[in-house]
């Protein structure tokens, strides 16, 4: 049974439908300006949206900060059924306390098989980055999953830690990884060497010459360069 899907480009127009009755939802509010009050204005009504599976929350280019982030979570606690979803979060003014807050809340989003999660240009760093890899761990029907990142904050030890975290999920067969430092996934051993995973996708826009000629090699790996 293919779902009706329900377009809200407006704040307002959303806190007046039918919130019960979604079920396949995105709401597009990508460079709107939002703030807190904004935020709590929609999260309050996404809890109401109960029934939904598919979900899509385009908030980039705002002015979400930890506080907003930690509405998110609380929201995203809120949908049992939840089976694809697409967060994002990227270009606003979240930290790691926001960050982990989403992780959170991913925890409890076990029934999750497709994910993307837009994080890129925050305020993160290895904290944010990790408890989302041990949030996931509690997805254990994903199988497809892309993260964007573009963060400069994460070392390659957080990379690490990252991908083994990730290596873990039983069932994860594509993983897509955008962001600028992709090769220093490649240093997570669990990661490149997990059996499950049958396409590991990076983008790779600017350190295309520190990848070895050994790690393109790599079975099941595509690298994309960006011209």
């Amino acid at each position: 049974m293919i779902l009706q899907k329900q377009v809200f480009q407006s704040k307002k127009k959303f806190l007046k439908s039918s919130l019960s009755s979604h079920t396949n939802l995105e709401i597009d509010l990508y460079n709107n300006k939002l703030d807190f009050e904004d935020v709590q204005e929609i999260t309050a009504a996404l809890m109401e949206c109960k029934s939904v599976v598919n979900l899509i929350l385009q908030f980039e280019v705002n002015r979400i900060n930890d506080d907003g982030a930690n509405l998110i979570s609380l929201s995203l606690n809120s949908f049992k059924y939840l089976t694809n979803l697409e967060l994002w979060i990227s270009q606003n003014i979240i930290g790691d306390t926001g960050i982990q807050s989403i992780a959170a809340s991913l925890s409890n989003c076990n029934q999750i098989k497709s994910l993307i999660l837009g994080l890129y240009r925050n305020n993160f760093g290895n904290k944010g980055l990790v408890s989302i890899a041990t949030g996931l761990n509690s997805c254990i029907l994903i199988t497809d999953l892309l993260i964007s990142l573009y963060n400069k904050d994460i070392s390659h030890e957080g990379y690490y830690k990252f991908g083994q975290y990730l290596s873990g999920l039983p069932k994860l067969i594509s993983l897509k990884l955008h962001h600028e430092d992709d090769y220093k996934i490649l240093f997570s051993k669990e990661l490149i060497n997990c059996k499950n995973i049958k396409v590991l996708y990076l983008n790779l826009p600017f350190y295309e010459n520190k990848i070895k000629q050994k790690d393109l090699k790599i079975k099941r790996l595509v690298i994309q360069k960006r011209i």
